[in-house]
């Protein structure tokens, strides 16, 4: 074996040896990680609990979701989870949250898929918010 070959060897098993297991296990959000079912689910819910507070418009401005680009989607959840409805936190099912955040990647064009978007925060810690994102998506 020559001199090269075994530097690109070593090389190559320094670099994925280092690199953390969640940046190899990334998914991003333009991979169709909610369905239509859900996202129209969040949407009656938001017209039936948010809409007393917050206007469809907010969740779907130009640069609505830039703040988040990078996060993973656990955050967000976590958050909408913990803080909404302002006057009852945490006062919604798991699922009702999940179907709301799909409602907004819906709304910022964010690409559908066939299954729904997990409602455990633990399983969406490695799928990442990323554009690009469409004002007014639908």
């Amino acid at each position: 074996m020559t001199y090269q070959k075994i530097l690109v060897i070593i090389t190559l098993f320094v670099t994925f040896a280092v690199l953390p297991a969640e940046s190899q296990d990334q998914q991003s959000i333009q991979g169709g990680i909610y369905s239509a079912a859900q996202a129209n689910q969040g949407s009656k819910l938001f017209a039936s609990v948010c809409t007393e507070c917050h206007q469809e418009d907010e969740f779907s401005s130009a640069g609505y979701l830039d703040s988040w680009t990078g996060a993973p989607v656990a955050e967000f959840l976590d958050l909408i989870q913990m803080t909404m409805p302002e006057d009852n936190p945490g006062s919604l099912r798991s699922a009702e949250y999940a179907a709301i955040l799909a409602y907004f990647f819906e709304l910022n064009g964010i690409p559908m898929g066939d299954t729904e978007m997990d409602s455990d925060i633990s399983a969406l810690e490695n799928i990442v918010i990323e554009g690009p994102y469409v004002e007014g998506g639908r």
